[in-house]
């Protein structure tokens, strides 16, 4: 998310596996923060929002009842694990697009993925 919070330092209250989990999304939102920041200043001139449901960036292509997989601006798909269980089904719109392991997959298909509570999947747009 655009936006990251802690109400109460999580070395204080969080499990050694549970803040080693914290420390490594804080590091991918890091990792993501000046791509997130651009948006950001695109979205106070625009009003474009910087977080997107996949019809607004993908329209007339099956996403309008997609509610469990968003777009971080026009490149990166995240598609977390909600239900209890660890494997998913992503639906990838036409292109391709690399997971956060590194693996290429063929847009335009559903796919399964397993992501533990340790790991975000996410997808990044790359054709």
């Amino acid at each position: 998310m655009p936006m990251m919070q802690f109400s109460v330092a999580p070395w204080r209250i969080l499990s050694e596996d549970n803040l080693r989990i914290c420390s490594k999304m804080a590091y991918l939102h890091v990792k993501m923060g000046k791509y997130i920041f651009d948006f950001a200043k695109n979205a106070s001139k625009t009003g474009e929002p910087i977080i997107r449901h996949m019809e607004y960036v993908f329209p007339n292509q099956g996403f309008a009842l997609c509610k469990n997989q968003f777009m971080l601006g026009e490149k990166y798909l995240v598609a977390p694990i909600l239900t209890s269980g660890n494997v998913r089904e992503v639906i990838l719109p036409k292109g391709k697009w690399k997971d956060d392991l590194g693996k290429i997959h063929k847009g335009g298909n559903r796919i399964s993925i397993e992501a533990s509570i340790e790991r975000l999947s996410y997808f990044e747009r790359i054709q």
